[in-house]
């Protein structure tokens, strides 16, 4: 809310739910050198984007993706992700064998490198447009970082795009 009278604020409705698409489109309305996405079931501490920005600016050539850490219920979750064998640019950072765009920060440059999500996979399939978009990066040798020390909690009592989600997307999920 702090920010919303500070920049301009552009609403874009989609003729269908597709988290892929909204996606794709708003970084196509977006104009900044780096673009955030992140779910409407989070809340971002005070500080956040500046702490993720300056992480970001400290690293340009090594840290052009990076994912903020979930909390749910007082814990960290996806820690499963975290590619042990990648050695990080700094301290606190972890590369990711693969992510979820919960609150995931990019270049500009470096997600048009990635392709964009898959918009048909979320249409038909509804299900782990996050996880192929992160393995079409791996695949082209493109990093992918989360910053321990950048949180953002996660509440079950928002509601929100996870509810497009079938009980066999969460299946598919595990």
């Amino acid at each position: 809310a702090e920010y919303a009278t500070h920049l301009p604020l552009k609403i874009h409705f989609q003729p269908e739910p597709n988290a892929s698409a909204a996606r794709n489109v708003g970084f196509s309305l977006s104009t900044g050198d780096v673009v955030l996405f992140v779910d409407d079931d989070l809340i971002a501490g005070e500080g956040f984007c500046e702490q993720a920005m300056q992480r970001l600016r400290r690293h340009p050539q090594e840290v052009r993706c990076l994912c903020a850490s979930i909390v749910v219920d007082g814990r960290v979750c996806c820690t499963e992700m975290i590619d042990r064998q990648q050695t990080a640019p700094a301290e606190g950072l972890a590369g990711m064998h693969t992510a979820i765009t919960a609150a995931v920060f990019f270049e500009r440059q470096y997600f048009r490198q990635a392709g964009g999500f898959d918009e048909l996979l979320f249409r038909f399939a509804r299900t782990a447009e996050d996880q192929e978009f992160f393995l079409r990066m791996r695949r082209k040798g493109m990093s992918v970082w989360i910053d321990h020390t950048l949180l953002v909690d996660h509440d079950d009592n928002v509601p929100g795009g996870c509810e497009l989600r079938t009980g066999d997307y969460w299946k598919s999920r595990e």
